[in-house]
């Protein structure tokens, strides 16, 4: 009998490579379609930014469940609301030393309080992307033959997936749709992999990028 894949899964550190960088902020609202204007702020400020990503900006769920008004013109963020860039491990430095820097996003002050913390990607065998790009005109069948061509790209070998919810996110005056997805049965290098480099298009408006996931039951409510 032999246990190659288990032996490497067991010895299997995470590396340094790509890494989480959580930012406090200070925004009491800011516009739904936020992604571009925060986007094109953070570029003019640090342009090594385009080789790497920048997550959506989630609402802290309330116990009853509480979802945001999708429909509203604004975000009403919560003290506990972070920005989270995902950056080469080089980036961080520099990144580190913001300090009270206040953009301008569509009209308001979103200011970057301080670093927080750093920390690795997960070796989870279970990821879930938010927003991934898709053609209008792709049905879910469709949507999923592309995100698995797209993983086999990366010498991913995708077990199991689930497409969740359509949406839309506007970039730069321009409409895209965008389907959720889970990603199960990960070995933990193609976890770690997947997270590094996502898929798809438009990483920096924070489509494309993979997040650990507790199960199947979250993916029906996100």
């Amino acid at each position: 009998m032999f246990w190659q894949e288990n032996i490497n899964e067991e010895h299997f550190t995470v590396p340094d490579t790509v890494q989480d960088v959580l930012f406090q902020i200070e925004c009491p609202k800011i516009n739904i379609n936020y992604q571009s204007a925060l986007t094109n702020e953070l570029m003019q400020h640090f342009p090594f930014l385009k080789e790497d990503a920048i997550h959506h900006i989630y609402l802290p769920k309330s116990g009853n469940g509480w979802m945001a008004d999708t429909q509203a013109e604004f975000l009403y963020l919560s003290k506990r609301s972070k920005l989270i860039l995902r950056v080469k491990k080089e980036h961080i430095n520099p990144l580190k030393k913001i300090k009270n820097l206040t953009l301008n996003i569509d009209g308001t002050n979103f200011t970057i309080i301080k670093f927080i913390k750093q920390k690795k990607m997960s070796d989870s065998s279970i990821l879930f992307s938010h927003s991934i790009i898709k053609n209008n005109n792709l049905n879910e069948d469709d949507f999923l033959e592309q995100c698995f061509y797209d993983l086999q790209k990366l010498n991913i070998k995708p077990k199991k997936m689930l497409a969740g919810l359509s949406g839309s996110i506007i970039i730069n005056d321009k409409k895209l749709t965008t389907q959720s997805l889970m990603v199960a049965d990960l070995s933990k290098q193609e976890s770690v992999l997947l997270q590094e480099q996502g898929i798809g298009n438009y990483k920096t408006y924070g489509c494309g990028i993979f997040n650990p996931q507790k199960g199947i039951n979250e993916v029906s409510a996100v």
